[in-house]
């Protein structure tokens, strides 16, 4: 995902969790969460309760998994949050 994409797709995220900034996705986002394999609805839950979700380390359970071993951890706090997440859509 290149730079432009990330900052419009983090403005999309905001105004979809204040209440007086709705907004539908645009269909260029919907492309980039499926590419990315996560779940439009996660992805915003996942925001909102990013810090009590993931410590340290966030993304999809493999991605956990070889944070940690590079680390020298056997687990890094998330899996539940990564499941939900980052799962094919």
């Amino acid at each position: 995902m290149d730079l432009d994409d990330f900052l419009a797709l983090l403005e999309w995220t905001g105004r979809q969790i204040r209440a007086d900034k709705p907004g539908a996705i645009p269909a260029h986002f919907e492309a980039i969460l499926k590419r990315l394999e996560i779940d439009q609805d996660a992805w915003l839950d996942t925001v909102q309760h990013f810090g009590s979700r993931f410590h340290l380390v966030a993304g999809s359970v493999k991605r956990l998994m070889q944070a940690a071993r590079e680390d020298g951890q056997h687990w890094f706090q998330g899996k539940s949050a990564a499941q939900r997440a980052y799962q094919s859509v």
